[in-house]
């Protein structure tokens, strides 16, 4: 066998692979929050790492599902009709945002719960206007 003839079933059979590749990824869909281990924390908790050490909880928490505990301080809904339930934290009108896969029934504000979601992170507040930074999660569901 020839080198181009070589070369040429190498690139075709490499070009193949990441074909398939790229059609598993783009068809696997999003992973399932319920069966990911859980890293637990408190609402008050998850505030102030990120408060305190933004770096440092990033690391730590950014991308990773956590199991948050917290009592409801807002429940509203978002731009794409998905409900928001809004954590309290010891600071005045900061709050752990979660977004809920699903909408749940028969909660009220004060209410204590466990979610389970992704966190995304901290957001930007803006000091000039008094509006302080949330912490986000996604893909949230509650927790037995």
């Amino acid at each position: 066998m020839s080198t181009k003839r070589k070369i040429l079933l190498f690139v075709s059979l490499f070009l193949l692979a990441m074909a398939v590749l790229g059609y598993y990824v783009y068809n696997k869909g999003p992973e399932n929050i319920s069966k990911r281990k859980t890293l637990p924390v408190t609402a008050i908790e998850l505030y102030e790492t990120y408060i305190d050490d933004s770096l440092s909880a990033q690391n730590k928490f950014n991308g990773k599902v956590l199991l948050v505990t917290g009592v409801i301080g807002r429940i509203d809904k978002n731009q794409q009709g998905e409900t928001i339930l809004s954590l309290q934290t010891k600071e005045p009108n900061a709050y752990i945002n979660c977004s809920m896969e699903h909408s749940p029934a028969g909660l009220q504000i004060k209410d204590e719960i466990r979610i389970k979601g992704l966190c995304n992170g901290i957001g930007q507040g803006d000091a000039d206007l008094g509006i302080k930074a949330d912490v986000y999660l996604t893909r949230c569901q509650l927790e037995k």
